[in-house]
């Protein structure tokens, strides 16, 4: 398991995510069965797993270097100013393969208060502790697709907007 931790931007209304995509790197040996999930962060000791939000749809078996996009279930909102965590496991063990998050000695780019930790984390025991990656090599390349969600106050004047536009129409009519 590995896993890498981001900070949501500054819209009041959060966001919509639709999907992420993942740097990858050639895969070692012959695994299989990769998943790609989001995680709310329980930040007790650093940034670490919480609750699944859900798995995201896509390639189990990026064994070749590339860009591979994973799209988000329906509907997943994510609130603002808030930490996620993106867990990447297999079902294979290290003995026959391992998928190869590929790295970049790049700093990340971000906008609109979009930011991430720098580091990876790995797991070889389902989660129940977390080591960082030894020796540190880099920054996991991914990136997030996410829709703004208009503020409530927008969709409240939307509203009454239409409630006014309906109540003049009724009046005329009677």
């Amino acid at each position: 398991m590995a896993r890498r931790s981001f900070f949501t931007g500054n819209n009041a209304g959060g966001y919509i995510l639709n999907s992420i995509q993942l740097g990858m790197a050639d895969a070692s040996g012959n695994p299989s069965g990769l998943t790609v999930m989001l995680y709310s962060n329980i930040g007790v000791a650093g940034p670490l797993p919480g609750s699944s939000l859900g798995s995201l749809s896509g390639s189990t078996s990026p064994t070749t270097a590339g860009t591979y996009t994973y799209a988000a279930p329906a509907n997943l909102a994510l609130s603002a100013n808030t930490p996620y965590i993106v867990v990447l496991t297999a079902g294979t063990t290290i003995a026959n393969g391992a998928y190869n998050w590929n790295e970049s000695a790049y700093p990340p780019s971000s906008s609109s208060g979009w930011s991430d930790e720098n580091g990876i984390l790995k797991s070889s025991n389902d989660g129940s502790s977390w080591n960082a990656t030894s020796p540190y090599t880099g920054i996991a390349q991914f990136a997030l697709n996410a829709t703004a969600v208009p503020e409530p106050g927008v969709m409240g004047l939307l509203g009454m907007g239409g409630l006014f536009f309906g109540l003049c129409r009724w009046k005329k009519r009677v």
